[in-house]
């Protein structure tokens, strides 16, 4: 029955699933990031797949994210949650802070990022490219657990590994971004293209080094204040997906995501 549930993210949040089954399996786009982690939660059966492997030894460009999503779709994954550590481009948002991002701004190149190279063509929306309805109830569950968090944002992908300059910042800040993601995209598209609900829980683990930069000299962030603030945070995440998959229906979602290749084919 296609109601399972699928969970990408860091390692980390291998805790989420106390008893699980693990094991392998390929696609015709290769093998997915890492092992599935497989378990119920809630009475829900939930997949759980290390975006970048086990050991963090996957950098953002050269994720899988095909083989991942084809996997998920595999197994009968129909609801996608996605969690993200992201840079904030917001004063708003700092910090600790969850993030339902609402829209998002690619800034990739070079990534396998659909299902259809030809000869089947596909023109796939993206207008609203996150599940809103996976996106309401991860606000009521924010709402539940009273944490701090922003139902909007506009999630800004560049291509990494590295981290922007302060000029990118400048730029990417008078843009309307709010938050900075190295792997949001092409997920959300591929998702959206084998009609899987998609949502991204992001939490927030530095603030870029943006206009008012120089005021603090704390920045800007390396990779170890990331990793340091996102293991701070990875107790809550755990929380929030608990009280997400609890409140969670068997059935599909009322959103138009599942319908997304109708008219789509050339």
């Amino acid at each position: 029955m296609d109601n399972a549930v699928g969970i990408i993210g860091g390692s980390g949040l291998y805790q989420l699933l106390e008893h699980h089954d693990s094991f392998m399996m390929t696609t015709p786009y290769g093998d997915p990031s890492s092992a599935i982690q497989s378990g119920v939660i809630a009475g829900k059966q939930v997949y759980f797949i290390a975006r970048h492997g086990i050991q963090h030894e996957i950098p953002p460009h050269k994720v899988n994210y095909r083989a991942n999503i084809q996997a998920f779709y595999n197994l009968g994954v129909r609801k996608l949650i996605a969690t993200h550590a992201v840079g904030s481009l917001n004063p708003a948002m700092v910090s600790g802070d969850f993030v339902l991002s609402h829209q998002f701004v690619n800034r990739t190149w070079g990534r396998q990022d659909t299902f259809f190279d030809g000869p089947e063509t596909v023109h796939v929306s993206a207008s609203d490219p996150f599940c809103e309805d996976l996106r309401f109830l991860a606000e009521e569950s924010l709402i539940s657990s009273k944490y701090r968090f922003h139902n909007e944002a506009v999630m800004l992908v560049i291509q990494g590994p590295r981290f922007n300059t302060r000029a990118e910042n400048r730029i990417y800040y008078h843009e309307g971004n709010d938050v900075i993601s190295m792997t949001g995209y092409p997920e959300a598209v591929l998702a959206r293209e084998r009609g899987i609900c998609y949502m991204s829980l992001g939490v927030v683990t530095d603030m870029a080094c943006v206009l008012n930069s120089q005021d603090h000299p704390d920045l800007p962030t390396t990779h170890e204040d990331v990793v340091n603030n996102f293991a701070a945070s990875v107790e809550r995440m755990t929380a929030v997906l608990g009280v997400v998959l609890t409140k969670m229906e068997p059935e599909q979602c009322r959103c138009a995501c599942a319908a997304s290749l109708k008219g789509a084919h050339v």
